[in-house]
């Protein structure tokens, strides 16, 4: 062995340890930095998406509201024919707002309800509810008795106990059908209850849905152990069926205010006015403003309407 060669000495070794768990330290907590950094970023990027669906959502619901009656939506007056105590949400109109929770007897989950227990409705927010008609059509002849006919495969998947709608110039018709039959190219529609006045050949008829939005509890707890809410979305079409769909998770403190047509000026000059009541949205309101929180976040977003 040359006599001038040697290894490395302890104190060398030791060194070199200590820098490189320096260095190693030092990107492990860049490493977290940057991780932590990303996570928020990324947790406000969903929440920015989250907020958008939201509004999204609204703006669907109140593009599809309304009945594709010749007569408008604003003139007549609604009639309850189905038996199934609809009236104190038809004089509702095609579109409201009002706060949470409704009424025992309007004949909604009881998850909406005053008495709920369980996965109830969120205390202190506030719900948008549209009447809208999914399909429609026109009558084949004069409705006779309890029956009137409409041409086949006009309207899908017509079943017994589904509402449907027809309207005169004065008012809209809600019903239940309790019995559907095919003769030819055309469908026979019986309903449950006879109706005031008769359905005219050529007169409309439309498949009617109930759609509310509303603040509910999730049934799940978050790190916390704080209850979860989410967006969800209530469908009705019958007496029989009615489902809460979840839309979007983590929504919370729905308020919603609206802004009158007379009253809309430019910039700060606008006026909200929060729901004290269940209030009609007709052609006297034009815009409403939604106020919610995501993860302890509160995001404002304004929609106009249009209501003909």
């Amino acid at each position: 062995m040359n006599k001038y060669q040697k290894g490395i000495t302890l104190v060398e070794l030791l060194v070199s340890m200590t820098i490189s768990v320096i260095v190693i330290g030092s990107s492990i907590t860049t490493y977290v930095g940057v991780k932590k950094i990303y996570q928020n970023i990324n947790q406000q990027a969903n929440d920015n998406v989250k907020a958008l669906m939201v509004k999204q959502a609204f703006e669907n619901i109140l593009s599809n509201m309304g009945f594709a009656c010749v007569y408008g939506s604003q003139n007549q007056s609604f009639e309850d024919n189905t038996g199934d105590n609809m009236l104190s949400i038809l004089e509702k109109g095609v579109a409201s707002v009002g706060n949470m929770p409704f009424p025992n007897d309007y004949g909604l989950p009881g998850s909406m309800e005053g008495d709920c227990s369980g996965e109830c409705f969120q205390i202190g927010t506030d719900y948008l509810m549209i009447q809208r008609d999914t399909e429609y059509t026109n009558t084949v002849s004069d409705s006779s008795g309890l029956v009137f006919t409409v041409p086949k495969n006009s309207i899908k998947e017509l079943a017994s106990d589904e509402y449907i709608i027809t309207c005169t110039a004065n008012a809209y018709n809600l019903m239940k059908i309790s019995d559907i039959s095919t003769n030819g190219e055309e469908t026979s529609i019986t309903i449950s209850n006879n109706i005031d006045s008769s359905i005219g050949k050529g007169g409309y008829v439309g498949k009617y849905e109930l759609d509310i939005y509303y603040i509910r509890d999730t049934g799940r707890l978050d790190k916390l152990g704080n209850k979860i809410y989410s967006l969800y979305l209530y469908i009705r079409d019958s007496s029989s069926r009615g489902m809460s769909y979840e839309l979007i998770d983590g929504v919370s403190n729905l308020k919603i205010a609206y802004v009158k047509t007379e009253d809309v000026s430019q910039g700060s000059n606008i006026n909200w006015s929060s729901i004290s009541s269940a209030t009609r949205l007709d052609k006297n309101v034009s815009g409403l403003k939604l106020s919610f929180d995501i993860n302890g976040q509160t995001y404002n977003r304004i929609i106009p309407i249009n209501v003909n």
